[in-house]
């Protein structure tokens, strides 16, 4: 007897799914917490009218030195369209599809490893809640999606190749990994280190597949190596990406919590249970790889399992040091902890169904065992949440408090603020210059660390960079500033949002 669901409670299944991930998609599009999307809609509307990738700051009004150079020019050139054409509404809508695809790509992986729609769900929503800050509008989360369809149109790809020759199939792979290449690595910088993952994972895809002949599987690798090198050659930056990745990298670490370790004080109640699920799921992984074999009763997942662990283990292993790292793996192992809790499902209802006593033999666990409970309850809960989903869809995208504090900036000013604050107001308020805003990797650690000290600490000798003509605070962690501006002759409050507030220079 089949421990599956029948053909018409799976499609049930995967519209509850679709009814709690396309929540989670339209909240987390809704009310972003991301605020570098703001100021790249503004980088993207500057490269539209003739900007170059790399030129002089004009948004600080105390640059360093150094050109300001563009990390993800195509995906700010698309946030910057949808600003254009629809303001807030339209990165709503752009955070919405990258954040969908995210979800469309991980649920297809999953169906192909044969997860079953709701234990498949618990899996993934276990990985992706865990890695929830990088489930924004970032240009990083739409390079993993492209890395990850590209390894599900690999193993789509190799289906179709069996039996037909070489030729056909090679020059589909070059054309396809090409793309895939270029828009990467357009979309952002971070594609380019993924480019020999990319390679690897193709690669991985094609020697495991079963029925392909020896020369397709060269030919195939050959061809997808090459497209995907070509599209590296081609990016925004050429080679000189690979410098750039490793200038972002010494801009931000220990500075930017995203490249922080995850043993960091303060930090780790919030990131090394993540650490531990995901060196866990690569563990877990990577062992299933070793006792797997290819032969005439081979596993056919095994191409797809090893493709994604190309990425997901090392990334795994770097996260118990950076935590960028640990976000990575999640999202890309995603559809293993589907399988995962598929797998753990099936044999605790398998040992429910020999089981004479103990909590497998009571009848009201063996019937939520069956699944069917759940498949009224979920619907009910889901209900029960729209509510809040109105709630956090709302804002559409909007910068709360940002947006209601920046009509209170005086023209022109000279800003100082934290640096997630100031990218919005980059784009509210273009006539008013920054002293430091998201952009972590244009001004050094020097910059970023005395912003740091500044916003930490009150001194009465200098509470703000020489300069400034108008403060707007946010983040509770600026306590400290808030108050000793409040106590300062110096200055006023000129509006306040909650925590948040603006103040000018008293008269």
């Amino acid at each position: 007897m089949s421990l599956g669901p029948r053909l018409g409670q799976a499609r049930r299944d995967r519209l509850i799914v679709a009814g709690f991930l396309g929540g989670l998609a339209l909240v987390r599009s809704g009310t972003v917490q991301e605020r570098d999307p703001y100021w790249q809609a503004r980088a993207g509307l500057e490269l539209l009218s003739g900007s170059p990738l790399a030129h002089p700051d004009t948004w600080s009004w105390a640059p360093v030195s150094g050109p300001f150079r563009q990390t993800s020019p195509a995906w700010n050139v698309v946030l910057g369209l949808a600003w254009h054409f629809v303001g807030f509404a339209g990165i709503f809508l752009v955070t919405l599809v990258s954040i969908g695809s995210y979800l469309a790509v991980v649920l297809a992986l999953s169906r192909r490893l044969r997860a079953r729609a709701l234990p498949g769900m618990a899996g993934l929503l276990l990985c992706i809640f865990a890695a929830l800050a990088m489930l924004s509008p970032r240009a990083a989360l739409v390079a993993e999606t492209l890395f990850l369809a590209s390894v599900l149109a690999a193993d789509r790809w190799a289906a179709w190749s069996v039996g037909r020759g070489v030729v056909r199939p090679a020059a589909g792979a070059l054309l396809g990994s090409f793309v895939i290449g270029l828009a990467g690595n357009w979309i952002h910088l971070s594609w380019f280190l993924l480019t020999a993952a990319a390679m690897l994972a193709s690669a991985a895809v094609w020697w495991l597949r079963e029925g392909l002949s020896r020369a397709s599987r060269a030919a195939l690798t050959a061809a997808s190596t090459i497209g995907f090198a070509g599209g590296a050659l081609l990016g925004p930056y050429g080679l000189g990406a690979w410098a750039d990745s490793e200038r972002v990298q010494r801009a931000c670490a220990g500075i930017v919590k995203e490249w922080m370790s995850p043993w960091t004080p303060g930090l780790q109640a919030r990131w090394v249970v993540p650490c531990v699920l995901a060196v866990g799921i690569g563990a877990v992984w990577v062992l299933w790889l070793l006792l797997t074999r290819r032969g005439s009763d081979g596993d056919d997942r095994l191409p797809v399992v090893a493709a994604l662990a190309v990425v997901g283990v090392p990334a795994a292993l770097g996260g118990v040091f950076v935590i960028r790292f640990i976000g990575i793996a999640l999202l890309c192992m995603a559809p293993l902890a589907a399988v995962s809790v598929t797998v753990a499902v099936d044999r605790i209802r398998l040992r429910a169904r020999g089981a004479r006593s103990g909590v497998l033999a009571h009848p009201r666990i063996r019937h939520w065992l069956t699944g069917e409970p759940w498949r009224v309850a979920l619907p009910v809960v889901l209900v029960l949440l729209l509510p809040g989903l109105a709630l956090g869809v709302w804002p559409l995208a909007r910068p709360l408090p940002e947006a209601r504090l920046a009509w209170a900036l005086p023209v022109g000013c000279h800003l100082f603020s934290e640096g997630s604050t100031a990218g919005a107001v980059l784009l509210l308020r273009p006539d008013v210059k920054v002293w430091v805003d998201g952009r972590a990797d244009y001004y050094g650690p020097d910059r970023n660390i005395e912003a740091e000290y500044l916003l930490a600490h009150d001194r009465p000798d200098r509470l703000v960079p020489n300069g400034t003509t108008c403060v707007m605070l946010t983040d509770p962690f600026s306590k400290g500033l808030r108050l000793a501006l409040d106590a300062s002759p110096a200055w006023r409050r000129a509006a306040s949002s909650g925590a948040a507030a603006v103040w000018v220079p008293a008269p």
